[in-house]
Parts: structure tokens; sequence; C-alpha cells
């Protein structure tokens, strides 16, 4: 395997940089060379990083993370290579683990981590493995130099210390690449050490590279290209009722970071479910959720159903009125479902589900043709949409351990309620059940 070139950047702050070397060099899982640029430290950093078995490069004068990568540039070899700040500590495999999502058309594969903007924080994972975004910040970048090099081979060197990462990003989309966001992977982040300490500090530095971009490229251009897009836009059909059990339970739900709420209010269900659908389309949201307003979702709700990373998948329901039927059917025929009163635990493959409590991809909405949902004579809305997009390729899932409260006239229905009435219906008179 070829080595990547590793370049870190560090002015100062000896014992932040000491932390993030010792964590590069103590995990050998992926060959590297490391290249240390130093914009002229004066404590101690030259020394002890003399000493040690790297590429060492010192600047007499402090050019900026622009000016000190750039020369590293110069320095690399390699046809990949990483861009490091000095105030990370990344963990194991963290450069084998990026060099996995790298593939053609990827320009440059960023991780997680617990300090960074936008969605490569680590509160925005999702259970996916990876996902594209607009753009990536630099406090741990793999570049692909090959890439690189056709979007002009450096940093622009009008950016000293920040807006250079928002500035390779849009050369890497206007050329037609691939930014990726590895969330297998996560790197520690300090949090702009350097910057706290330069003249103006840490916000000064912030705004001046925002102007930078701003006079480059446009107002318009960068908010484009920094839009966050929602993980889940989740779409609540209201036919005209607010139960409190619904909101008080929604307050609860576990949601991941960059979550949307979109609720229509007396407009006809498969209608509302159409405009969320294309709503999730527009907003580049990667999933809609569908939570019907008469629900009593539990907390986990969210989280179990994107732990299972389905196309569609959703919770167990369980019909309004008597006999309390679970809403999971099997298709009998063309435009006939059954009930399926029995079936094992935890997920399970099946024909139709409702859609109170459904996640689904966007991408799907994105390949089927709408509109997505229907109320025919034969089918209601949720039906029609499963058979659309079963004849299309796509499984539907249940998950049965996954109990949706639904909020009957008089009560809550779940399972027990369709279980008890079940029972009832086996009594003799006279007879006696615990």
């Amino acid at each position: 395997m070829e080595k990547v070139d590793l370049i870190l950047v560090c002015h100062n702050h000896l014992r932040f940089t000491q932390i993030a070397v010792e964590s590069i060099l103590a995990d050998r899982t992926y060959p590297f060379r490391l290249i240390v640029v130093d914009n002229a430290s004066s404590d101690g950093t030259k020394e002890w990083l003399s000493s040690l078995d790297i590429t060492y490069l010192r600047l007499e004068e402090n050019k900026g993370w622009v000016g000190a990568v750039n020369r590293g540039l110069e320095e690399a070899r390699s046809g990949y290579v990483a861009f490091l700040n000095n105030d990370i500590r990344v963990s194991s495999e963290w450069l084998k683990k990026l060099m996995a999502h790298m593939r053609p058309g990827v320009a440059a594969v960023g991780p997680v981590s617990n300090y960074v903007m936008g969605r490569q924080h680590i509160s925005y994972n999702d259970g996916s493995y990876e996902e594209e975004a607009n753009f990536l910040i630099f406090f741990c970048v793999l570049i692909n130099r090959r890439a690189l090099q056709k979007v002009g081979g450096f940093l622009e060197p009008t950016f000293f210390n920040g807006g250079d990462d928002i500035d390779l990003s849009i050369r890497f989309k206007e050329a037609r690449y691939k930014l990726l966001i590895a969330r297998d992977t996560f790197v520690e982040h300090f949090h702009s050490q350097t910057f706290r300490h330069l003249p103006g500090g840490h916000q000064y530095q912030i705004d001046a590279g925002m102007r930078d971009m701003v006079n480059k490229w446009g107002q318009e251009k960068i908010q484009k290209n920094m839009e966050l897009w929602p993980t889940i836009l989740v779409g609540i059909p209201n036919v005209g009722f607010h139960y409190p059990e619904f909101f008080t339970a929604y307050t609860h739900l576990d949601l991941p970071a960059g979550c949307e709420m979109a609720e229509s209010y007396r407009s006809p269900t498969h209608l509302a479910r159409n405009a969320f659908a294309q709503l999730a389309i527009d907003l580049h949201a990667k999933y809609l959720l569908f939570l019907d307003a008469d629900m009593v979702p539990p907390s986990y709700l969210v989280k179990r159903l994107l732990f299972h990373q389905k196309d569609i998948v959703g919770g167990l329901a369980f019909k309004r009125r008597a006999p309390f039927e679970p809403c999971i059917l099997r298709r009998v025929k063309k435009d006939f479902y059954e009930h399926l009163l029995w079936v094992k635990r935890g997920l399970v493959e099946v024909d139709g589900i409702g859609m109170s409590g459904t996640l689904i991809k966007t991408d799907v909405f994105r390949k089927l043709e709408p509109p997505w949902f229907l109320h025919t004579p034969e089918l209601a809305e949720d039906l029609y949409f499963c058979q659309k997009a079963t004849g299309a390729g796509f499984a539907v899932w249940a998950d049965t351990d996954l109990i949706l409260g639904h909020i009957g006239p008089s009560m809550v229905i779940d399972e027990e309620t369709h279980a008890n009435y079940l029972l009832a219906l086996t009594e003799k008179p006279g007879e006696q059940h615990d």
C-alpha cells in the first residue's frame, strides 16, 4: 500500500501538538509519512519535534494555516494527503477507515467529531456508514491528490486562517467531485486552540475568512454550499384534532440532530403524505418519518428505526376500533390485503404497513413516480404506497417489538388491548382468566 502523507500544522501549544502527534504515531494500521509544519513556534515545539523520526519543516514566520499546508504539499509525494490540526487526537484505525471510503469520484473524506461545524458533528450520527456532504471542515481531512491537482493543486493563498475548507469544498463540488463524511471514524477535536491566541481572537479569524469567501464566491453561493441538510423530516398529517398524549410523547422523542417537523392541518391524508414526500426531496432530507397525530410513540422510536438501516421500516400499531387488528398486512391478491394477526417477534418483512410510525429513505421517493400516495376504492393511501414500492423492488419491514400506542375513542390501543380482545372472544360464560 502507498503511504499517505499526513500534513500537520502547529503554532505553539506544544502540549496539544504532543497529544496529536503521539496519537498518530501510535496507530500503524495504515502506512503513512508524517510531515509537521511548524509556524514559527517559540515554546519548545521545535526542540521536541526535531527529536522525532518524522519530516519536520520549520517556517521562520507564521504563514498561517494555508501557507503551512501549502508548504507541506510541496514536500508531499503520495497520491493521498491528509490535512491535520494540532489540537486533535485520532482514534484507532482512523486512517485505515478514512481510506476505506475513498473511491473514484471522491475528492475528500472527513471524520465525525465532538467539536466541528456542520453535519460532521457526532450528534448528527444516524447509524449510517457514510454520507455525502456539501462541505467538509479541515481540522482533519483526507484528500485525493489527483482531485486536488485538477482544482488548482493548493489551498487558496487568500485565506490565512479560515475559509479555506469551504473554498476548496466548493471547488471540488464545482468539478463534480463528491465529499464524504465517514460516520465510522471519530477524531477528537479540542477546538481552535491556536485561533484563540491569534490577533483578534477566534471570532475575528472566522469573520475574516467569511469575508474572503463572500468576496470570492458571493453570498448566495456560500449560503447554498453551507446549507445543512436535515437528517429526518418528521411529517405529521393532522386531520383536525390535537391529542395531548401525542404531543407529550413527541416532545420526549430521542431525535438525532438535524430533524425538522412539518404538520398538515385538515388536509386529506394522502395529499399530506405526498406533500411531505416532496418536501423531504426539496430539503435533501435523508429520511422522512411519518408520525400520525393520534399515536403515542415510545421515546426510542426513531433510533430503533434508524438502527435497522432499511429503506422502509415501521413500528407496530393497532387499529383504533375492535377487533384492534395489527396494522401490518399480507397481500392476498392484486388489491386485497389481510391483517397479520400472529407474526414472529422482531424485524419482519411484510407486504403492507400503516404509515402511522414509519421511516422511509427519501431516495425511495426519488426513484418512484408521484403520486406516491393515493386513496382508491380498493386501497388506502398507505397500502397504495406499499404496493408501488414493493413493485419497484423495495422491501417493507415492520419491527413487531416496537409498539406504538394508537389513541382510540376512549383509550390508547396497544398490543395488550388487542390480546385482551381476542382472549375475551374465546371465553365461555362464567370462565375466569388471570
